[in-house]
């Protein structure tokens, strides 16, 4: 009788131990929203919830400024001179999503970015500014002709895949090294604006990148995609080696046909900055959202630097906490076993009790 018992409970066990182990394990998924409906049209920026996760910068004696907005019954961040906003922290190879509403009426020197590098990690001597230690911001220029570069063109930013929304299309890039110049420029391909686009309104721009492919979207309807090969890229003119580049980046259509093929980018291979750049004009932007996967081990929620960091523009503060922050957790590891053993416990109790009622 026991034999008969013991047989079919030992069963039971290695399947629910199998099911146990196979149960998958997943990512943290954290997201931060910020619409901005909670901050105060006399709050400084260090004040506001976006301050969590985003940094700024806005250069003395410029009146530029970052405020809040209201209209009608919608708040948002409006732009103005020259700013520059960008994550705390790069963002490590996580799958991730940035996204961001956008309204503008003018169509230069606006910029998006993602894997950007820090401004100020790599700095160039500027003749053609007085000399300026340059550092490369959002809203700064390159200065590649004006420093008699011939290989490509000047636009804003130091690093990074951008996108620079223009009146008929828009120009999808990535900064790139060059020889000449400063040693950086900008190549670039115009795409059309998606069928019935209009200005008029706040529309969406999002960039989601899984480590090697950067895709773009705008009002949900993919844009481009940029693959990128060739990480761990050096120049021996750059002062620093604390980071690296991609080789190469392959600017895709939204078919995946390749409409250009740029070498010895400045685009990030070891993490990735998000930011927006504004260089002398206004911008409105609303319902920003950075969204990314986290091992389990992991814990890379954005920290501030100390105050001795902060920059020269900025006050130091200690950001308001209670942006809209989302996380769901997959089942951890540890639980799964602990059910596994669980089972097992108790079937060796039910066949220990069953041989022992044998026995009697």
């Amino acid at each position: 009788m026991h034999k008969k018992i013991a047989l079919p409970l030992a069963v039971v066990l290695v399947l629910l131990i199998t099911l146990s182990v196979g149960i998958p394990v997943s990512a943290a998924e954290r997201t931060y929203q910020y619409d901005f409906e909670e901050d105060s049209s006399s709050d400084a920026f260090e004040d506001l919830l976006i301050y969590d996760f985003f940094d700024y910068k806005l250069p003395a004696n410029t009146n530029s400024a970052a405020t809040i907005q209201e209209e009608g019954d919608n708040q948002f961040l409006a732009l103005e001179g020259y700013v520059s906003i960008r994550s705390w922290d790069e963002m490590q190879d996580y799958p991730y999503t940035f996204s961001l509403d956008i309204r503008q009426s003018v169509f230069n020197n606006i910029g998006f970015f993602v894997r950007g590098i820090t401004p100020g990690e790599m700095t160039v001597m500027n003749p053609r500014n007085a000399n300026k230690e340059q550092d490369f911001d959002y809203f700064e220029v390159d200065w590649y002709t004006q420093n008699g570069g011939k290989n490509g063109t000047t636009t804003i930013g130091g690093s990074g895949i951008f996108v620079f929304p223009q009146e008929n299309a828009f120009r999808v890039g990535v900064k790139v090294y060059r020889e000449d110049g400063l040693t950086i420029s900008s190549e670039y391909y115009d795409f059309p604006l998606p069928e019935g686009f209009s200005y008029d309104n706040f529309y969406n721009l999002e960039f989601t990148d899984n480590g090697t492919e950067v895709s773009i979207s705008v009002n949900d309807r993919l844009l481009s995609k940029i693959l990128l090969t060739g990480p761990g890229k050096q120049y021996d003119t750059d002062n620093t080696t604390s980071f690296s580049y991609f080789e190469t980046a392959e600017i895709q259509d939204a078919s995946g046909n390749a409409v250009l093929t740029v070498q010895n980018t400045r685009v990030n291979s070891d993490a990735s900055q998000l930011a927006i750049g504004v260089r002398n004009v206004a911008l409105q932007i609303d319902n920003v959202s950075v969204s990314y996967e986290v091992p389990d081990h992991a814990t890379p929620a954005p920290e501030e630097p100390d105050e001795t960091e902060a920059p020269e523009e900025t006050a130091a503060a200690t950001p308001t906490s209670g942006a809209d922050s989302e996380e769901s957790d997959g089942f951890p590891l540890g639980l799964v076993i602990g059910i596994a053993v669980a089972a097992a416990v108790i079937l060796c109790v039910i066949i220990i009790i069953a041989v022992k009622k044998k026995k009697k």
